[in-house]
């Protein structure tokens, strides 16, 4: 339900506008139906939060190993 949201409003704001450069157009039809925590949004945290917010560093209260 969530995809649907997001790709409902992803199809107004590009309707709205100027036309999207290729790259934009290209990653947008990329977006996989169905959206895996696992799969797609764990590796991106580990990637770029988990430094900062993970066991050995932890910056303000948020923890990303717990």
């Amino acid at each position: 339900m969530k995809s649907i949201k997001l790709l409902f409003l992803l199809i107004s704001l590009i309707s709205c506008g100027p036309s999207l450069p290729e790259d934009v157009e290209v990653a947008l039809e990329a977006i996989p139906e169905e959206i895996d925590y696992n799969f797609h949004v764990k590796p991106i945290l580990f990637d770029r939060c988990y430094a900062c917010h993970g066991p050995k560093k932890q910056e303000s209260d948020l923890r990303l190993d717990v």
